[in-house]
């Protein structure tokens, strides 16, 4: 009995680690209890009773299965724990860096300093980022174009904690180069440089000219939904205004 006791402890200490763990835990504690009255207590529960435990017992199932299906269409984000993977180091390190980008407050000259970022975004980014990364089958590769590579050095941290490896690049002439020599999973580019102020889309435009389709990130300051739905439309992903939105694009992007 101790033996079966001692095995249920660790195996409930296991599954608490993990929001998924926590509710088949739940589930197996609840129809516990729920044998537990059937077999002991049965004999004093009056019909109306023994009618309200087998309707609960039959619309629990379909109440915890609706959950599970909100958590995953709406919330996959929240499915994981640091215990989830490999290293919990470098899904705190990608927290740190993430936290570091949002709070910095240098600007390209002349250009708009990223959004700061909210502290729960940044978990789901971090959690997102390391699984993505360490589902891929070879080592996402990341190209970043940006004449002022110092402004972006904590969003490319988070992004090598989480298991990628960033290039980067200075104007458009050496990104497109890069591209053309190397196989990148995704290219971020910021949008002014001294080249243009348009320098963003002329990278991109240069890149689908020549058929290249690499998913395609502009990070910026803040953005109006003109200037979203604009570079969406010249073929880019998307455009991020803030470090945990980028690297939730980036996350997106990288193969499965």
């Amino acid at each position: 009995m101790s033996d079966n006791l001692g095995t249920f402890s660790e195996t409930a200490k296991s599954l608490s680690r993990n929001p998924l763990g926590i509710i088949a835990l739940f589930i197996v504690l609840v129809y516990g209890m729920a044998a537990l009255v059937l077999g002991v207590a049965a004999s004093g529960l009056g019909p109306f009773e023994r009618v309200l435990l087998v309707l609960f017992l039959v619309a629990f199932p379909p109440c915890v299965l609706w959950v599970f299906r909100d958590l995953v269409m709406n919330h996959t984000g929240k499915l994981y724990s640091p215990a989830d993977f490999k290293e919990e180091k470098n899904f705190m390190e990608v927290v740190a860096a993430l936290a570091a980008a949002a709070g910095r407050a240098e600007a390209t000259p002349g250009q708009a300093a990223p959004a700061p970022a909210d502290p729960a975004r940044l978990f789901t980014a971090a959690r997102m980022a390391t699984a993505a990364a360490r589902t891929a089958t070879r080592v996402p590769k990341v190209l970043w174009v940006d004449d002022h590579p110092t402004n972006n050095v904590h969003e490319r941290r988070a992004m090598e904690a989480a298991g990628m490896a960033v290039q980067t690049a200075l104007t458009t002439e050496e990104g497109l180069t890069r591209a053309a020599a190397d196989r990148f999973d995704v290219i971020v580019s910021d949008m002014r440089r001294p080249e243009g102020e348009q320098a963003g889309y002329d990278l991109l435009k240069a890149l689908r000219a020549r058929d290249d389709a690499t998913p395609f990130i502009i990070y910026a300051g803040p953005a109006t939904t003109a200037q979203r739905e604009e570079a969406k439309s010249l073929g880019a992903t998307g455009r991020a205004t803030s470090a945990n939105e980028l690297l939730e694009l980036v996350t997106k992007s990288l193969p499965r």
